[in-house]
């Protein structure tokens, strides 16, 4: 049976250098631009944690949404799960970056609207 499954990694979590950045954007760094071990590492693993869970889901085709993040079951106000000082840190997605950012892209143009009947730019006069 384990023969059957590809072990071959899925495109989708491999990154590249744009992925690396906008993984580590939210990390603060000192004033020569190093970044603290720990802080890299939580966020390193962390989305490691997701990028498993993604390529798992892939294998065994099920629904990456099933895959509960146990530190995000129990919620409590008082812990705030986005500092990375925090033990308890983690990411509120459920995607790996590579697949996030395709999906959340800024500034992309959305083509999946029907266009108005009419030139909203276009001067209308009453004579034409």
């Amino acid at each position: 049976m384990i023969e059957s499954i590809p072990m071959v990694a899925p495109q989708e979590i491999m990154y590249n250098s744009d992925h690396v950045v906008e993984l580590l954007k939210t990390l603060e760094t000192d004033y020569y631009e190093r970044y603290e071990f720990n802080d890299l590492s939580k966020m390193i693993l962390e989305d490691r944690r997701l990028r498993n869970n993604f390529w798992i889901s892939k294998i065994t085709k099920k629904p990456i949404e099933k895959f509960k993040n146990p530190n995000l079951l129990n919620w409590n106000e008082k812990v705030d799960r986005k500092d990375i000082k925090n033990p308890y840190f983690s990411l509120s997605r459920i995607l790996p970056i590579s697949v996030h950012m395709n999906t959340h892209t800024k500034g992309k143009a959305d083509t999946g609207f029907d266009k108005l009947h009419f030139d909203h730019k276009k001067s209308y006069n009453a004579g034409d």
